[in-house]
């Protein structure tokens, strides 16, 4: 399979959780280069522009040689913005018959180094693993905060696990556990 690395092939992982009934509230998807070979910065590595109504966190700066680039929507369930933003995930989330129930958010991260280190994560997440319903005007202005830093902590992860020897990947707790099923 060759993937967002072009000429370099990708390893995909998948790891999905499912409520009570078996329906999907979330779905992961990693994909990382097999051999940590990439025979020099690929070009473009450090692209991460920004994009309307998507959080954009660019701690490499645009940097040349390193990519760290994480980007979190909450609505990512609105009308085709999945389809038109990522339709690779769509295609693949398909040929897979995962189908999340709405609405859901959407966390991607990349991490690319030029030592050879290659990793992209898409996250879709039920939102009530995510965030609450808020009640008052102050859990309104604070509500997406724990997606904030769920995704966060998830890019902490990816960076942590780039540098182990197995590579595991510890994907950071939802902030609410799981919802009772939807009858």
């Amino acid at each position: 399979m060759s993937g967002p690395a072009g000429r370099t092939p990708l390893q995909t992982r998948a790891v999905g959780l499912r409520g009570a009934q078996g329906e999907w509230l979330a779905a992961l998807r990693v994909q990382t280069n097999r051999t940590g070979d990439l025979r020099g910065s690929p070009q473009g590595v450090g692209y991460c522009p920004p994009q309307q109504d998507v959080v954009v966190k660019d701690p490499a700066d645009g940097s040349p040689v390193r990519a760290d680039c994480l980007r979190f929507k909450l609505w990512a369930s609105s009308p085709r913005w999945l389809e038109k933003n990522r339709p690779d995930l769509v295609q693949w989330m398909a040929s897979r018959q995962i189908a999340l129930s709405t609405p859901y958010a959407h966390v991607g991260y990349r991490y690319v180094t030029e030592a050879g280190v290659w990793v992209a994560v898409d996250a879709l997440v039920d939102q009530r693993l995510l965030s609450v319903r808020p009640r008052s005007n102050e859990e309104f202005l604070t509500a997406g905060l724990p997606l904030q830093q769920w995704a966060h902590d998830l890019a902490q992860a990816v960076r942590l696990s780039a540098g182990m020897m197995d590579g595991h990947l510890a994907i950071p707790p939802f902030p609410f556990p799981a919802p009772p099923s939807r009858r």
